[in-house]
């Protein structure tokens, strides 16, 4: 994106509400006219900036919300800073929930459960389906002229894999492993390995946790490990089915059935992450680890050469994606506000993170060529404190809203 492109995306952005309506697409419809057409490229041609958030009246304090439910409130898309798509909370059937929104390919798809007891897929304002039950989505997958789910009970465990609502793959007492991020996290627990649409669960039995891997309808246990064991991950990478797991003495990987033992170190939390430049593994493990000698926790990225620290914090968290040439990670304060962002050899600890917060996995978007952060103010709205703002390539720009951002994508 050029520099005057940018300049003037940003100008829309900050122009009064009303001014960003697009008559061409009418409020609580979008571009389908109330018709759902699923579609899974956003056309050819130069990218365009996407960005979804929840949009209250001007004045109010979403963040303490002290009239929730009885506020009017919208979900907006915008496109390079024009209004795409509003949808009314109150008469929309949509939720005001951040990770229920999801941007996918310039259609800005939405999940929502109705008091009689039924979940809502729907796109652009547009109803797609709904089916019995109330599933919280751990999976978000367009592919094929369809859309594919992996949910979960929101009253407990238990999968179902559907396609355009109907049940193709169920487990009553499976746990879905994996969850929404940026780079390859962005489809969640339901993703593709290569070509080959993967998820991974496991169930509990008294002395063991079996892991297993559905892998394009075909389903194969991958390994059992001791239910005394921290089960991490399970992922197919390559075609190699990989299980991470351990606890206070070290890591332990299973590949392909094959146990190798990374003792040693002290783990808390430890993430898949397929790699381009690992050439040995395919993956590295991004890992919240404590050191032995007293030296404090810290997050690092484990490869089959050694272990390179990225983040240091004892209750901090961190997203990392490895890229072709480099990386890019959040770090994220006990609060869960940014304090640190790097990309590509860039790094930003600047004073303008301050104050700022990621409302969920889909406000952040990262390739090796682009870079794009939707942040929230902490202060319910510019008026109360913080405003809201986007990251590009260590960047800040403002975005005057009465609300919250909840996704931004840029394709």
């Amino acid at each position: 994106m050029s520099a005057m492109r940018f300049f003037l995306l940003f100008c829309l952005l900050m122009l009064p509400a009303c001014s960003l309506i697009d008559p061409a697409f009418p409020a609580g419809r979008g571009r389908s006219g109330g018709e759902w057409t699923p579609r899974e490229e956003s056309g050819t041609g130069e990218p365009h900036l996407w960005l979804s958030a929840v949009e209250y009246p001007e004045g109010y304090d979403w963040k303490r919300d002290t009239a929730r439910g009885r506020v009017p409130c919208r979900i907006v898309m915008f496109c390079d800073g024009r209004r795409r798509v509003e949808i009314p909370v109150e008469v929309g059937g949509v939720s005001a929930e951040p990770d229920m929104h999801r941007i996918v390919a310039g259609h800005l798809y939405t999940d929502h459960v109705t008091d009689g007891g039924e979940t809502v897929i729907g796109c652009d304002g547009a109803e797609c389906f709904r089916y019995p039950g109330r599933e919280t989505l751990r999976g978000f997958l367009v592919s094929g002229g369809s859309i594919h789910t992996l949910g979960q009970d929101r009253d407990g465990g238990g999968l179902t894999y559907r396609v355009d609502g109907k049940v193709h793959f169920a487990r009553e007492e499976a746990l879905i492993v994996g969850s929404f991020g940026p780079g390859p996290g962005r489809s969640g627990a339901l993703y593709r390995d290569g070509k080959t649409l993967c998820f991974a669960f496991y169930t509990r039995e008294e002395q063991r946790q079996r892991c297993w891997l559905w892998r394009d309808g075909e389903v194969q246990e991958v390994v059992a490990v001791p239910v005394s064991a921290r089960l991490y991950d399970i992922r197919s990478v390559r075609g190699q089915s990989v299980v991470c797991y351990g606890g206070d003495t070290g890591l332990t990987l299973s590949l392909d059935g094959k146990v190798k033992r990374l003792p040693g170190v002290k783990c808390f939390r430890c993430k898949i992450l397929p790699d381009e430049a690992e050439a040995e593994w395919g993956f590295s493990l991004l890992s919240h680890l404590a050191s032995r000698n007293g030296g404090g926790e810290y997050d690092a990225l484990l490869r089959s050469s050694g272990i390179e620290r990225v983040f240091e914090g004892e209750n901090a968290s961190i997203e990392y994606i490895p890229l072709p040439g480099g990386g890019a990670m959040v770090g994220l304060d006990s609060a869960g506000k940014v304090v640190r962002i790097g990309w590509m050899g860039l790094t930003d600890e600047s004073e303008g993170l301050a104050g700022r917060l990621l409302m969920g996995p889909h406000c952040m978007y990262f390739t090796d060529t682009e870079a794009w952060l939707a942040l929230t103010g902490d202060g319910g709205g510019e008026q109360n404190g913080v405003s809201a703002a986007l990251w590009h390539r260590g960047e800040l720009t403002t975005v005057l809203l009465s609300g919250y951002l909840t996704g931004i994508a840029y394709e």
